[in-house]
């Protein structure tokens, strides 16, 4: 049996969605394929690397992509994460589509000094997400 395909999905394609994209492939394991993307890829934050470190996972090959680049038809689910922004609407496409709104870390307005600490904080929500999916069969 092959792996089932997860797709994370925000606009920029880079923070939330990248945080999602490590976290889940920790958590989830073999049965699925984890990707993230954007509908306008900037470029990946530099603190997505320093939280997920702090967790223990490697940050390596993580770069910001369109969702153009995919077959959406191809995901099992798609998680889109936009919080205050307008998401992406993905309409007449195969997946279960789940939406968790999450702050953008990157658009926060925030002392140098609070910016890590709200990244822990979307980094911290979208764990406790995955765990309480995994818990309830989301991801069965």
């Amino acid at each position: 049996m092959s792996a089932k395909k997860l797709l994370f999905l925000c606009v920029a394609n880079s923070a939330r969605s990248q945080l999602a994209e490590a976290l889940a492939k920790k958590f989830l394991g073999a049965g699925w394929e984890v990707y993230s993307a954007g509908t306008k890829p900037t470029e990946v934050q530099p603190l997505v690397a320093t939280v997920l470190k702090e967790m223990g996972i490697e940050p390596h090959g993580l770069r910001a992509k369109s969702v153009e680049s995919f077959d959406l038809a191809e995901f099992e689910m798609v998680i889109t994460l936009c919080g205050e922004e307008i998401c992406p609407a993905l309409t007449g496409i195969r997946p279960r589509q789940f939406h968790w709104p999450l702050p953008d870390p990157v658009r926060a307005e925030l002392p140098p000094e609070d910016q890590l600490d709200f990244f822990r904080n979307v980094r911290d929500t979208i764990k406790t997400k995955l765990e309480n999916g995994l818990a309830e069969g989301l991801f069965n």
